[in-house]
C-alpha cells in the first residue's frame, strides 16, 4: 500500500554498498502521484494519467535544512476529443520536480521546475 502525500518519508540512511542517490533512486516508485504537481506539465489543455507515471532522479544536493531532490516526471496527458464521438488522445508529457527533502526524510517542498 502506497502512503499518502503527507505521510511519505525517504529513507535517508543508505547501506554501506549505496549512495544516498541510489537510495533515494529506489524509493521515488513509492512516491505518492498524487504529491506531484504533474498539471502544470500539461500543456495540451488535458489532464495527467497518474497511471502512465514513471520518475527519474535527476540530481540530489545538500542543502543546510537537508536536501534537495531534482526528479523528472515522464507521463501521458490525456486531452479530450472536440465532439462527442472522438475518443480522448494522449500525448507524451514531461515535467521537472524540485523535492524539498528535510533531515528526517519528509517532504516539505514540492516545486515545478520552470523550462
Amino acid at each position: 500500500m502506497k502512503p499518502e502525500p503527507g505521510e511519505f518519508r525517504f529513507d535517508l540512511y543508505a547501506p554501506a554498498a549505496r549512495t544516498p542517490a541510489e537510495v533515494l533512486a529506489g524509493q521515488l516508485r513509492d512516491l505518492p502521484i498524487t504529491a506531484l504537481p504533474l498539471q502544470a506539465g500539461c500543456v495540451q489543455g488535458g489532464w495527467a494519467a497518474a497511471d502512465s507515471v514513471q520518475l527519474t532522479l535527476v540530481g540530489v544536493e545538500p542543502d543546510r535544512n537537508g536536501l534537495d531532490v531534482a526528479v523528472m516526471a515522464y507521463f501521458e496527458e490525456i486531452v479530450g476529443g472536440c465532439n462527442c464521438s472522438e475518443d480522448p488522445v494522449g500525448y507524451p508529457a514531461m515535467l521537472h520536480i524540485k523535492l524539498s527533502v528535510a533531515a528526517n526524510g519528509t517532504i516539505s517542498a514540492v516545486e515545478p521546475v520552470p523550462d
